[in-house]
This record gives C-alpha cells, sequence and structure tokens, in this order.
C-alpha cells in the first residue's frame, strides 16, 4: 500500500477561462485595439486608396496614438482587422506561432511579407537615418507612401530602434559598412539580423508588459474570478481521488504547474480550507506572473535552439525571471501518483516540459497516472482534444528507445494509467458575486472523501505555512 499521495497539478488557460476571467489573448486585443470603433480606420491605414495621401495619412495614425504602439501591434492589427477569416488571438499558440515564423523565416505569409523584411527594414535606415553615409547607388528607397502605408512605419519603428541601439553606439562603424555594403551580403544580414532580432525582443517586451497589467487589472476587478479560482483548485485536487487515498497515515503533497500569468492559489477567496497559498508544497509560473509584470511570450526551445534564436525561447527566457529560491522541486517527493492537466492547449510549443516532466516521473515504467480533464461545454471539440493528447505521448515516446517508444499510449491504456473526461465541478463555476454557490449533491461516498479530504488540505496548508513562517524568522 502506498504511503504518500503526490499529486501534480498543470493548468493553462482553459482554467482562467472557467473562472470567468477575460484572458484570451483576443479579449487584450479588443482592451487595446477597440476594433469596433477603430477598424474601419485600420482597413484604410492598411489597405490604401490612391488619393489617400501624405496628409489624412499622418492624421489618422496620429489619432490611433501609433507611436506607443510596437511593431507587434502593427502586425496584429493587419491580421486581426484587415484579413478575412483570421482567427488570431483564438488560442495562444496562434501568437506563439507568428512570433516563430517572423524570426525564424524573416517573412510573415498571412500578410504577403515575403523574404526580405531585413532588406525592407534597410531600404528605410538607408534613406530615414543614414542620410550622411553615402548610400549605395543600386539601393534606393522611394519614401512616397503611395503602397500599403502601414508596413513603412513599421519599418521605421524597428529602423528608428536599430539605429538608436546599434548604428549611434561607438565602435559601430564596422557593422555599419556591412549592413550599407550588398556586395557582402552573407556578412550585413547576419550582423542586421542580430540588430533586428534584438528590436523585435525589446517590441516584444513592451508588449508582454502592457498584457501583464491587463491581466493584473482583470484579476484585481473581476470578482467571479476571485470567487471561482480556488474551487476550481479544490475540485482538481479532490477529482479522482479514492478512499485509500485519503486514508490516515497517507501523508500528502500537491504541486501545481501553472503555464498563466495569473496566482489563483492567492487570488482566490474561496473556499476556507486552512491557507490556500499553501495547499502546495510548491507552486512555479512557468512564464511569469502579471502581479511582477513579468510575462514572456515565445517559441519551443526545438524551434529555437539555433544560437540566434535561443533568446525568443520560453526555455531561455524563463531563466531570467526572478524567484525566489526556495530549495524545492516538483519532485521532492516520488513517485507521482498522479499528474492533473486542465486548460492547456498541449500546444506543441511546451513540448519541453512535458518530456522533463514525464523524464523525472519515469512515465513508462512507473505507475504514475495521467488525467486530462475538460469542462464539458458546448462546441467542445473531444476529438482534437484526444488528437493533441495523442500527438504529446506519440512525441515524448519518440525521446524514449524505439522498442518502447512507439508503444507507450498503448501500455498507458493497457495499463488503466492515462484518462480522459470532463472535470466534476463540486463547486460549479458562479457569475455574479452576490450568487449563492450551489454545492453537488454528493452521495454518502462522496461526502466521506470530500470531509476527508477537506481535513488533509487543512493539515497540509497549516503545516506548509508554519514551516514558510520559521524559514522567515530564521531569514530575518
Amino acid at each position: 500500500m502506498n504511503t504518500e499521495l503526490n499529486q501534480l497539478i498543470i493548468i493553462g488557460n482553459g482554467f482562467d477561462l472557467n473562472c470567468q476571467l477575460k484572458s484570451k489573448y483576443a479579449d487584450f486585443f479588443e482592451d487595446r485595439y477597440k476594433p469596433e470603433e477603430n477598424k474601419k480606420v485600420y482597413q484604410k491605414i492598411f489597405f490604401p486608396v490612391i488619393n489617400y495621401s501624405l496628409a489624412p495619412f499622418n492624421s489618422d495614425c496620429k489619432n490611433l496614438n501609433m507611436s506607443q504602439w510596437t511593431v507587434w501591434d502593427f502586425i496584429i492589427i493587419n491580421i486581426l482587422y484587415c484579413q478575412e477569416d483570421s482567427d488570431l488571438g483564438g488560442k495562444w499558440s496562434d501568437f506563439e506561432g507568428l512570433i516563430s515564423s517572423l524570426i525564424r523565416k524573416n517573412s510573415i505569409p498571412a500578410l504577403s511579407i515575403g523574404d526580405g523584411v531585413y532588406q525592407e527594414i534597410l531600404r528605410v535606415l538607408n534613406y530615414e537615418y543614414m542620410a550622411e553615409i553615402a548610400r549605395p547607388s543600386d539601393i534606393e528607397y522611394d519614401n512616397s507612401y503611395s503602397d500599403q502605408k502601414y508596413k513603412e512605419e513599421m519599418y521605421k519603428r524597428i529602423a528608428a530602434g536599430v539605429y538608436k541601439n546599434y548604428i549611434q553606439k561607438p565602435n559601430f562603424n564596422v557593422i555599419t559598412r556591412k549592413i550599407f555594403n550588398p556586395l557582402r551580403e552573407k556578412e550585413y544580414n547576419a550582423d542586421f539580423k542580430n540588430a533586428f532580432d534584438t528590436i523585435l525582443l525589446k517590441e516584444l517586451n513592451v508588449l508582454e508588459h502592457d498584457f501583464a497589467k491587463y491581466i493584473k487589472n482583470q484579476v484585481a476587478t473581476d470578482p467571479d474570478y476571485r470567487n471561482n479560482c480556488g474551487n476550481l483548485l479544490f475540485d482538481l485536487l479532490f477529482n479522482d481521488l479514492t478512499l485509500n487515498n485519503l486514508q490516515e497515515g497517507i501523508e500528502t503533497h500537491n504541486y501545481l504547474l501553472n503555464f498563466n500569468y495569473t496566482q489563483p492559489q492567492i487570488e482566490a477567496v474561496w473556499p476556507n480550507l486552512g491557507y490556500r497559498e499553501y495547499w502546495f508544497d510548491y507552486v512555479k509560473n512557468v512564464h511569469g506572473t502579471a502581479k511582477k509584470e513579468d510575462a514572456i511570450f515565445g517559441i519551443d526551445y526545438e524551434d529555437g535552439k539555433d544560437d540566434d534564436l535561443v533568446r525568443f525561447t520560453k526555455n531561455f527566457r524563463s531563466m531570467q525571471l526572478e524567484e525566489k529560491y526556495s530549495g524545492k522541486t516538483f519532485f521532492d517527493h516520488l513517485p507521482i501518483n498522479k499528474i492533473k492537466i486542465y486548460g492547456h492547449s498541449l500546444n506543441p510549443a511546451d513540448n519541453s516540459y512535458y518530456t522533463s516532466i514525464f523524464d523525472a516521473v519515469d512515465l513508462y515504467s512507473s505507475k504514475t497516472e495521467l488525467f486530462f480533464y475538460y469542462k464539458d461545454r458546448e462546441g467542445l471539440n473531444l476529438s482534437q482534444l484526444d488528437l493533441s493528447i495523442n500527438n504529446l505521448i506519440k512525441e515524448y515516446g519518440s525521446t524514449i528507445s524505439k522498442d518502447h517508444g512507439s508503444g507507450l499510449l498503448h501500455k498507458l491504456l493497457l495499463e488503466n494509467r492515462i484518462h480522459i473526461r470532463p472535470l466534476i465541478e463540486y463547486n460549479p463555476m458562479v457569475v455574479g458575486e452576490k450568487e449563492e454557490r450551489q454545492f453537488l449533491n454528493l452521495d454518502d461516498l462522496d461526502k466521506k472523501k470530500r470531509d476527508l479530504f477537506t481535513e488533509k488540505l487543512e493539515s497540509i496548508s497549516k503545516y506548509n505555512k508554519a514551516a514558510a513562517d520559521r524559514i522567515a524568522e530564521m531569514e530575518d
């Protein structure tokens, strides 16, 4: 008989959405760009008619406060509001795929920006900022604003950053000569690409910071989220526990891996079971938090492991997040009996995280169970969820031996260690702060399990809080 119950809870944006938080990229974009007011202006700027002259163009740009936009804003607005059938913002992975396309391929097919972004920016640099340098006669730039003017603005913003952060710096003459010498294409492409990517990352930092402030404000002003998130955490911990898991003497350790920028264990106001913040031995927000305003976007390590792209990967950028050292990990108590995943898209951009987790728990040989929960709602595409789970397990299987990896999913099914099911919400989500919370009608067994688990959570949280208080006293 096991003497420990160790659970790892993994949550993605579906968790926050189920708690009524407006946390999609699309929600942020709508708040930032106000398309109901500005969509027609966006379309006029991005696809001007022939007689749309420079004066009204500049006026429209000023009214939109375009000077506050990042390079990414120009791209996002075009895709969202000036392209047919765009779904950018519907999923987190959509925007991350856009980042990958630009930095890896030097192109954005959705905007008909082909393999020439760097060269276009070079031309803007050449015309706008480097008049004192003799320009090669075969590079000309027509600043007539006659074709898709938003591109000019986007290019100029990047060019201004390159000029300010690189060309104006001391000892940059060699790089400057390379950039403006078309006969040395390989050299100037390499050097300019480094400058270009650095500016893209700085511009991304601005957008990330603004997004973090948006999420922070949503949490602070939305009582529905704070009323719901603690109950949903409780339900995730409680689902699929047996009486054996809850017997006296079973030592319990809970861990939370959070792909969101929220901190539900801190923000929750319900339920009042011990100290909610200490239900978990260890909590990690993989990509930063809204509270610290250090949110990060990025691409999977496998997509950007080359030296010139690695700084855009989530793994590399996560190393730069400031985190108080606690000495704890998700794997302090092995084996992990249950890994419960809820609201995460299982986007390939996060595969490296799952690979590390599955390796640590020895998924192939151990008895660790995987639970993939979903909210049973209208429009849910279960087939897509099944396919994503299949791809995740298949991808992980490919990292282990050929003999074992190809049959991993079959092995998990045969051993009854993988489960795909709707999450039972013992505390249904509510909308409206004053609405009375209704508990599900529980049979005697579920009531007994719930009472036992409630006592266990209170005990865990008091123990963890006391330990944290002792450490805080020693540090003082």
